[in-house]
């Protein structure tokens, strides 16, 4: 029985080392509980969320405790997404619809659209990726302005994570 158990534990472990993982860090205030949902497209502009990959999740701070999604895959402050994705070449983008916008804090932007992030294009023969980060956009003043950015560098910590800035 502990041979069973151990087996499976490496085949999770080997599992989860081929994995793409989206962190999105804790941030401060009610931007921790505003949704930032994903969309997959393959290189045509297919929508292949759920078709293209099987995707889990878990918090940061329990991280060998995955989930899987009941609908649609989103992040929160503090989650990290796993995604085994099936051979290819994907674009991956965040969104919040507009009737998920300000649904825990009043004191946040509505911009009366969707948030959208940037377009990261992801290849599955890309054995170096392992993690990107998925962070709200504030202005220079430090302002959400209410749009999601995905890079594969971590953002800037201070106490919290700071969001990443657009300079006008």
């Amino acid at each position: 029985m502990k041979r069973f158990f151990l087996c499976l534990a490496l085949l999770v472990s080997t599992n989860f080392a081929h994995a793409l993982m989206i962190y999105r860090p804790s941030n401060s205030g009610g931007i921790n509980d505003i949704r930032c949902y994903l969309k997959i497209e393959d290189m045509e502009g297919n929508d292949v969320t759920l078709t293209a990959a099987n995707v889990w999740y878990s918090w940061y701070d329990t991280f060998k405790t995955v989930h899987t999604y009941e609908k649609s895959p989103y992040l929160s402050g503090g989650m990290i997404m796993h995604i085994f994705f099936n051979p290819g070449t994907y674009k991956l983008t965040f969104y919040t619809p507009l009737e998920k916008q300000n649904a825990y804090d009043t004191s946040l932007p509505h911009t009366g659209q969707s948030w959208n992030s940037n377009t990261y294009i992801y290849n599955t023969e890309d054995k170096k990726l392992k993690a990107i980060f998925v962070s709200p956009v504030a202005n220079e003043n430090g302002f959400y302005i209410g749009s999601w950015h995905i890079d594969y560098k971590a953002p800037q910590y201070y106490i919290y994570t700071k969001p990443y800035r657009i300079y006008e």
